[in-house]
């Protein structure tokens, strides 16, 4: 039946206007609603950080070192492969295009990435560290490094505007 179609239709446009647009009444929606879920979210993530730092450094001084070490060198490789790039992406994105300038500055993340990755790991070994350690900072450095990973591997994915 060609109206029920049309009209079951008409009423799933009318159900989406209404999640884009929720009447004051309803909870969970605003702005103010979505700022302090994502406020407590911060708080809770740095209190439980906060707690395992102090728990690590005092189970164990050497860990805690390593640990740090681990963190610190994925946070240089994160800056190596990040920095600057996507303020002037920005730019490149008005004045170009999309298509063009994403794949660019993607394969430019992706060989900053990958040159990084070879100096962190070539700094680890020319430290002599003790196999343990060069194995913790490898894992977490890489893990920090990880975080990139979604946008190098798959740069049309991201925020859409509908979604903001």
């Amino acid at each position: 039946m060609p109206g029920g179609a049309a009209r079951t239709e008409q009423e799933g446009i009318e159900e989406q206007l209404r999640c884009a647009n929720p009447e004051k009444g309803q909870a969970g929606h605003g702005i103010v609603t979505r700022f302090a879920h994502l406020l407590s979210a911060f708080f809770v993530r740095e209190v439980l950080q906060a707690i395992f730092l102090v728990y690590l450094a005092r189970k164990s001084t050497t860990s805690y070192g390593q640990f740090m070490l681990a963190i610190s060198l994925g946070q240089i490789l994160l800056f190596i492969s990040e920095f600057g790039i996507n303020q002037h992406l920005v730019s490149l994105l008005v004045r170009d295009g999309a298509a063009g300038a994403l794949s660019r500055v993607t394969s430019l993340k992706a060989g900053l990435l990958g040159l990084g990755g070879l100096g962190i790991a070539g700094f680890i070994f020319w430290q002599d560290y003790s196999p343990v350690l060069k194995t913790v900072a490898l894992i977490l450095g890489a893990g920090v490094a990880s975080t990139l990973l979604p946008g190098i591997l798959s740069p049309k994915r991201g925020p859409k505007l509908s979604d903001i």
